[in-house]
Parts: C-alpha cells; structure tokens; sequence
C-alpha cells in the first residue's frame, strides 16, 4: 500500500511538470501582429485628351516606282545592273537571248533596216521628179510600220528603264528562263518613299487627307519617322471591303523601298475628360469601377462610365471628380472600407 501510494505521487509530480513545460511554450509563442493598411499608389485624374492611334501595316516602294516583266519566255543572257544602281531612262537593265525563234529579232531588224533605206531612196527619187509624193507616203508607212515591230521585239529581249532611278530589286539570274509575265527588276525613285495602308470601313471617317502618322521599321520599331496621308480611296476594294489609304514619308533615312513597317494613324478624341491609367480600372457589379481613398485613408469603390482607352490610359466620363484620389495600384486586393497606405503620386 505504502508503495502504490508512492506510485501515484511520483506520477501526479510528473504531470504536474509536464503541464508546466507545456504552459510556459505556450506563454512564449508570440503571434505576429496583421498589417492590414495595404500600400497603394493613388493619384488625381488628370483633365486633357487621349490621342487614338490606328494600327496598320504595309511596306515601302519609291514615290515613283516601276516593276518591269518580262515580255517573251526565254533564257537571260545578261543583267548589266545590280541592286542599289542608278540608271536613267533607257538605259539596259536585262538581255534576253536574242537567237531564237520565238523572238525573230533578226527578222524585225532587217525588215526595219530594208524599210528605211527604201523610204531614203524614195525620198531622193521624188527630189529628182522620178515618184509621186503618195508613192513616198506609202514606204513611209511601211517604215513607220517596220520601226514599231522592230522596237517592240527589242523591247522585248533588251528591258529599258523608263525612268531615272535606282535599282531596288533583281528577281532574275543569269542563265535563268522566265516566262512572260515574270518580274525581273524594279527601279524607284528613292528620293522620296511611300506605302499605302487598307483602312477598314470604322476607321475611314477618323481619317482624312494630310491625316499625321508615324511610320517604324516592323524589325526594329525604334527607327522612326512621320509622314502624311496624301490620298484615300472614294471606293472599297470589292475583295476586302477597305479603303485604300496613300501615305508620304516626310524622311527616307534609315529606310529603303521594300522594307516592312508599322504604320499609325493618330486621331484625337474630340471630347475633353478625365483620364486615369488603365491599371485603376475593376470592376463593381459588372459595370467599371474604381476605388477613391478617404482622408482617413479608407476606399470605397464607385462605379464608372469610361470613354476611349489606349494600353495605358482611359478616359472617364462619369463617376470621379478631379479631386478624387484614386488608387491605382493593388486594386484587386482591396474591398470596401480597407484602409491603405498611399503613395500619392499629384
């Protein structure tokens, strides 16, 4: 008996001690404090306009600028130019195969040559009275007719320039064979460059002749320069339902014809408001919204209309006022009655 009963003493010691360690780690945990104030950016609207910009793309090609095709199938013989060459009007940019068949350039030149010395002969027997004057009307026809298909066939096998240019594009080898209808060289007129853009049928009333765009490089859109909508077409293209818009670059360095770019159209909203970063913007019962912080530095949202926006800012129409502070950062955080702790940026 006497040692049961210093069993159960031995065991109530026991779990006194343990009780008290485990009372004493409990009194130590220390539960942190929670900040509830989130830190937000708030700021003022600010009154003014937004510019709305239309995006579009195209290319560049001289202010004057002819692509010639080949006129026969046949085999290149020589290209005496290369890219990036002045020429003028008429000078030689590609030689065909003049021995062949299909061409009978042979043929056209000695029926030319045959024609004028018959016409000169003639011109020299109606001086001495020995012909009529219609007789030498009649082998000036004949020459005028031998002179024609003579220079079309070589027009045919020698491609001229019909313009002072530069060389801005070769589509053909040496030795290649091409068939008629063919592209084989493109010469502008570089001093000045242009695109044109398709205006879809939203945008054509925003846009009117002398319109400001800037135009990039689609591969390096840090070049850049302006330019202006010199034409818009009066009519749709029937297969894509666009209008076609002229454009003028007001610089050409740094670009070249055939080069891509970005091409944007700046149009101004025509209505005054008030303009917040878009990054201000939720969302309350469906409808837009933004949150408006107290003096005592607690929000409460409001609903608003919103007018225009680019990727940064929106106009607002209706909700705020312009001495509103209105939080514009960690807005999907916050609810009514929170308290912050702003960082006022006006």
């Amino acid at each position: 008996m006497k040692n049961l009963t210093l069993i159960l003493l031995t065991a109530l010691i026991s779990g006194l001690t343990l009780w008290g360690c485990g009372k004493k780690g409990q009194s130590e945990t220390v539960t942190p404090q929670k900040n509830t104030e989130l830190r937000v950016d708030v700021e003022k609207p600010v009154t003014g306009e937004l510019t709305e910009v239309l995006s579009y793309s195209g290319s560049l090609s001289g202010e004057e600028e002819t692509v010639l095709r080949a006129k026969v199938s046949e085999t290149v013989v020589s290209i005496p130019v290369t890219i990036g060459q002045q020429v003028k009007k008429g000078d030689v940019l590609i030689r065909f195969d003049l021995a062949t068949a299909s061409v009978q350039f042979e043929q056209a030149r000695s029926s030319f040559e045959l024609a004028q010395k018959t016409y000169e002969r003639n011109a020299n027997l109606l001086a001495a009275g020995a012909i009529s004057q219609q007789a030498l009307d009649q082998t000036k026809t004949q020459l005028d007719v031998a002179k024609a298909n003579f220079d079309n066939v070589k027009n045919m096998v020698q491609v001229e320039s019909p313009i002072d240019g530069t060389v801005t594009a070769v589509s053909v080898n040496e030795g290649d064979f091409v068939t008629a209808g063919a592209s084989l060289v493109t010469v502008s007129k570089i001093s000045s460059l242009k695109t044109s853009v398709s205006l879809t049928s939203t945008d054509l009333p925003k846009v009117k002749t002398g319109t400001e765009v800037q135009v990039s490089l689609a591969d390096n859109p840090e070049v850049k320069t302006s330019g202006r909508i010199t034409e818009i077409a009066r009519s749709a293209d029937p297969a894509t339902r666009t209008f076609e818009a002229k454009i003028r670059l007001n610089s050409t360095q740094n670009f070249s014809s055939g080069l891509y770019v970005n091409v944007n159209i700046l149009h101004k909203t025509t209505e005054p408001a008030l303009i917040l970063p878009v990054s201000a913007l939720g969302a309350k019962l469906g409808k837009p919204s933004v949150f408006i912080m107290k003096p005592d530095s607690s929000v409460y949202s409001v609903n608003i209309k919103t007018g225009y926006r680019t990727t940064e800012k929106v106009t607002v129409l209706s909700g705020i006022k312009p001495d509103d502070l209105v939080v514009t950062t960690g807005t999907l955080l916050l609810k009514d009655g929170d308290k912050v702790s702003p960082a006022v940026k006006n």
